[in-house]
């Protein structure tokens, strides 16, 4: 086999993997014909170097514009979608502030129980009395506020409650209190309210 032999061989079988890759793809642009003459000629026993190669060319062109228009296609920037917020949106946020608001309001009414029955009751009546007064927050508000955990205000009372002074009053006050912010946490209304289970 000679060298031109070989060189013709190597060459259809380049224009045969090409006329194969290019049947898989849908071409719609001006060498379409040239696809066409390029596959009638190429193929045909009289097929010259010219005729393959203009058929290659015109084929990894196509190929290339193909490729070229997909790239464009991913480039292009993304529409925004608002540049305002919607009327929605801005109701939805209204709430959200005045609830916040009142969940503040309702925190600070706490703190300052909390803060007096640390600071300053110091006999039975008055510890009673803020314990009683966190009991009609925790009704009135339907639980703990935004803000303050039912562990931490327990470890205020117990600390309290540790330094020595702790009537029976003082204790049942601190136990309803406690069953109240259990109930508000999860009310469970179906269930013997007698039962301790």
């Amino acid at each position: 086999m000679t060298r031109v032999e070989s060189m013709s061989i190597s060459l259809w079988v380049i224009m045969a993997i090409t006329l194969q890759i290019s049947e898989a793809f849908t071409f719609t642009c001006s060498s379409h014909k040239s696809i066409q003459s390029f596959r009638n000629t190429a193929l045909g026993a009289h097929a010259s170097r010219r005729d393959v190669l203009t058929g290659l060319l015109a084929s990894s062109s196509s190929a290339a514009a193909v490729l070229l228009s997909s790239n464009a296609a991913l480039a292009a920037p993304r529409p925004e979608y608002l540049t305002e917020p919607t009327d929605d949106f801005k109701e939805s946020e209204k709430q959200r502030m005045e609830f916040k608001a009142a969940q503040l309001k309702i925190k600070k009414e706490f703190t300052d129980v909390l803060e007096r029955f640390t600071n300053v009751s110091k006999n039975e009546d008055e510890i009673v009395k803020d314990l009683k007064d966190l009991r009609r927050l925790v009704v009135e508000t339907g639980g703990m506020p935004l803000g303050i955990k039912k562990e931490d205000m327990v470890k205020i009372i117990r600390r309290k409650k540790a330094l020595g002074f702790w009537p029976t009053n003082c204790e049942i006050a601190y136990q309803d209190l406690f069953r109240e912010i259990l109930f508000q946490q999860s009310p469970n209304k179906e269930k013997d309210p007698l039962s301790s289970m």
